[in-house]
């Protein structure tokens, strides 16, 4: 049988422990609650940034460079002096480059995604309500 003195020590040392994790314990809540706060004030900026997002005027710039070919099948007449005139058949498929560049100026509201983005928002200030 060990005696009582040894017994003791190990109960202190029990009673450390546990005080050791409760610390730990309530340290470890409370920073999850900070971070909490946190993540949802940062989500309330973000949702506002993207109602901001949807109303802003965007500008895409496309390139076009290509050839088409056009096919041409035409009669043409022409006015000779002294002679009358004289019907030519005239049957050619020409290539046209185009090169070209297309702008375009739009909210991403006219675009479409207006809806999007507010199911976005939506959906965030449903999560941070939680």
């Amino acid at each position: 049988m060990k005696p009582i003195t040894e017994s003791k020590n190990f109960l202190y040392l029990l009673t450390i422990c546990v005080v050791v994790s409760l610390i730990l314990n309530v340290s470890l809540i409370y920073t999850l609650y900070s971070t909490k706060e946190n993540v949802f004030s940062g989500m309330e900026e973000f949702s506002d940034e993207l109602r901001d997002l949807k109303d802003e005027k965007m500008s895409f710039v496309i390139p076009i460079d290509t050839t088409v070919t056009v096919p041409i099948k035409e009669t043409v007449v022409v006015d000779i002096p002294y002679y009358g005139k004289l019907a030519i058949p005239f049957e050619a498929n020409l290539n046209v480059p185009i090169k070209i560049e297309v702008k375009i100026e739009k909210t991403l509201e006219e675009i479409g995604l207006g809806d999007l983005i507010d199911r976005i928002i939506e959906l965030i200030q449903e999560y941070s309500k939680l």
